[in-house]
């Protein structure tokens, strides 16, 4: 076959990513497409051609575009890393909002306390850094809060404390990040 065909075979294998081989031949079959397993063994191998009929077929079923499946590997990867970067971005800014809410319900909570009991919470307030009167869209608070996170983070494991409120809370919601940075330290020792 041609290294077309390879190259289109390896581009399937990618898009797959976490679908089976017999998934996705289910799915062409839904579609009218004869497919087995072994047919899509045999196009990742570059074995047998991908028709056009079948590369539009697949690119849905895969939730990719046609012209992911013609595109050379390192572009398709430089693609779909800048688009999970993305997404990060998007549920890191959607967590420091509500970040921010909860601070500012805090800082109004902890107001409330002091004119209910004379209480004196000043200290407790400052160190919330939060100015209650900027508008929460603005993300001034949780936009430090981040910077100060990934400060922490780079401030490298090492320097991480078990007890840290940061460090437990990503430990129980982020554990994935955790073993991101526990695997990038041991392929940088590598």
């Amino acid at each position: 076959m041609s290294s077309h065909d390879e190259l289109i075979g390896t581009n399937l294998a990618r898009l797959r990513q976490g679908m089976s081989q017999t998934e996705l031949a289910k799915h062409m079959r839904e579609r009218g497409h004869k497919w087995t397993q072994p047919t899509v063994v045999a196009i990742e191998k570059g074995e047998r051609p991908l028709r056009m009929s079948e590369a539009v077929d697949a690119s849905e079923a895969l939730g990719a575009d046609l012209y992911d499946l013609v595109k050379y590997p390192a572009s398709l990867d430089f693609y779909h890393h800048q688009v999970r970067a993305e997404q990060a971005e998007s549920q890191m800014l959607a967590w420091a909002l509500a970040y921010e809410f909860r601070l500012r319900d805090l800082a109004r909570a902890a107001t409330e306390y002091e004119k209910e009991t004379g209480a004196s919470l000043a200290h407790e307030i400052a160190d919330m850094d939060v100015d209650v009167s900027v508008r929460p869209n603005q993300l001034t608070n949780a936009r430090s809060a981040v910077d100060r996170f990934v400060a922490y983070v780079n401030s490298g494991r090492e320097n991480w404390s078990s007890e840290d409120p940061v460090t437990r809370l990503m430990r129980e919601h982020a554990p994935a990040i955790f073993e991101m940075v526990r695997d990038g330290e041991h392929q940088a020792e590598a």
